[in-house]
């Protein structure tokens, strides 16, 4: 299943976020992702971070739950029984959080 083209941006600088955060290059992102169909290459995975339009699968965005250890002690193995939605609001939480920070609340 593919994930809707106007959310390919900011799933893409999550991305970039996490890779930076557990100091990966594209080069061992798209090693750590072989197996991914469609394949994300290491000039696919910088061109999706510099431009945000290279396509992001449902697979791709599990996988990157996984890798980046985003899931909760509660989910064990390979299945991690969280929706696409879910996947996204877990690896986009750090930009969204960065945005609302110095907004106050009345």
């Amino acid at each position: 299943m593919a994930i809707p083209e106007n959310q390919w941006r900011i799933i893409w600088k999550a991305v970039e976020y996490w890779m930076n955060a557990n100091n990966l290059s594209p080069q061992v992102f798209s090693q750590v992702m072989a197996g991914t169909q469609p394949s994300y290459l290491p000039d696919r995975i910088a061109r999706g971070i510099k431009y945000g339009d290279e396509e992001i699968t449902s697979d791709f965005l599990h996988r990157c739950i996984r890798i980046f250890g985003l899931t909760s002690a509660r989910h064990r193995g390979l299945n991690d029984n969280l929706s696409d939605e879910e996947c996204i609001g877990l690896l986009t939480a750090p930009l969204i959080k960065k945005i609302d920070q110095g907004k106050f609340q009345f």
